[in-house]
């Protein structure tokens, strides 16, 4: 993740923009018919001290307001009307759920370099690891209990070990988190 910008949900039901943990700016912006400006997101980190990013054009997109308008709940942070999100690929589990964001099986995974998901069936999940120096047989243990408590005893999940090299990358050349082929059948 790219951790620039965060916007999130209050009580109340607004979406706040986190001006404290990034700077988000809209980039090819365009008026709806209720003059809400859409566009799409670009973000400067403001807590990345080594390596922050400046002005990193992501792949969502958010609607905000014409006018600034302040939320019930009283807090002063910018308002977002509609969060549009990135188009990305997503896991289809055998029970019907869809995960977007997979990475939390990998929080705190010793060892792991990188990895990429690629569904190829409903039932069957490629899980591509590039390992680290530190990667042991108990982080294996531990990512194949984590992957099957997230999509569930129907999920079919087999664990490649690749390089680098071998993971598919987008247009811009980030690689692809989650690779979808379901729909291409």
């Amino acid at each position: 993740m790219e951790r620039c910008v965060a916007v999130s949900q209050c009580p109340e039901g607004g979406y706040h923009v986190n001006s404290e943990y990034g700077i988000l700016e809209l980039a090819q912006k365009k008026r709806g018919n209720d003059g809400a400006v859409i566009g799409r997101v670009v973000g400067t980190s403001l807590h990345k001290i080594a390596m922050p990013f400046l002005r990193y054009e992501l792949d969502d997109s958010l609607e905000l307001y014409e006018h600034e308008r302040q939320c019930p709940c009283g807090r002063t942070l910018p308002l977002v009307k509609a969060i549009h999100g990135e188009k990305r690929d997503v896991i289809r589990t055998p029970d019907g759920r869809e995960i977007s964001w997979p990475f939390v099986a990998f929080y705190r995974a010793r060892g792991v370099r990188f990895y990429q998901f690629i569904q190829e069936e409903v039932d069957r999940l490629v899980v591509r690891i590039v390992k680290g120096e530190d990667y042991a047989s108990e982080t294996e243990k531990s990512l194949k209990l984590r992957l099957g408590r997230l999509f569930g005893e129907g999920m079919r999940v087999k664990m490649e070990y690749v390089s680098q090299e071998d993971l598919e990358r987008d247009s811009s050349g980030r690689v692809r988190q989650v690779v979808s082929r379901l729909a291409e059948r």
